[in-house]
């Protein structure tokens, strides 16, 4: 929760910007007029109210569609839920958030072809690029996988001259062959 009261730390400047930002943001939604000069009670428990809304929304949109944060918050949220469904221990945990946080920073995580994301359950239900292995020692090794495009080849362009089977060739090569022989 917001507290009004504990802004000292902020410098007034900066604190009066970031009320000015949120209070524009709520004239946007709630089609009202609030003024930053005039913050009363009422306003208070509006931008309150404002907040806690916006905080529950928040992970409502699909994947490709949240912010940075709050994709890495969804992350360690999944990697705590396979924490504890594989039994992992707190070193694999984080070596886990580690990869996943490697991954989203190298955008391998930011389609949503590769994770599947619950919007209503506001969860990441799988991720498909993920693999984990289990080493001989026992420790979990977790890798993002790429999908590499395959290479297409494009078929040569077939020459006017009919093809020559392969016995005709090997022939013609032999007299070629035998012919510069001759000039030496």
């Amino acid at each position: 929760m917001l507290e009004f009261e504990g802004t000292q730390c902020l410098n007034s400047a900066l604190w009066s910007k970031y009320t000015t930002t949120i209070i524009n943001r709520m004239n946007k939604t709630q089609k009202r007029s609030v003024s930053p000069t005039s913050f009363t009670q009422n306003d208070t428990d509006t931008l309150n109210t404002f907040l806690d809304n916006e905080k529950e929304q928040a992970y409502a949109n699909p994947w490709h569609r949240l912010d940075k944060a709050l994709r890495l918050n969804r992350l360690r949220d999944f990697a705590e839920k396979e924490a504890v469904r594989l039994n992992l221990p707190e070193g694999d945990l984080k070596n886990l958030n580690v990869v996943l946080q490697k991954g989203l920073a190298k955008g391998q995580l930011s389609s949503k072809a590769t994770v599947s994301y619950d919007s209503q359950k506001q969860e990441i239900t799988e991720i498909k690029a993920l693999v984990m292995h289990r080493n001989s020692s026992g420790n979990m090794l977790f890798q993002i996988v790429e999908k590499k495009s395959g290479v297409t080849f494009r078929k040569p362009k077939q020459s006017s001259e009919p093809k020559q089977n392969s016995e005709a060739k090997a022939t013609e090569a032999k007299a070629v062959t035998k012919a510069t022989d001759a000039q030496k």
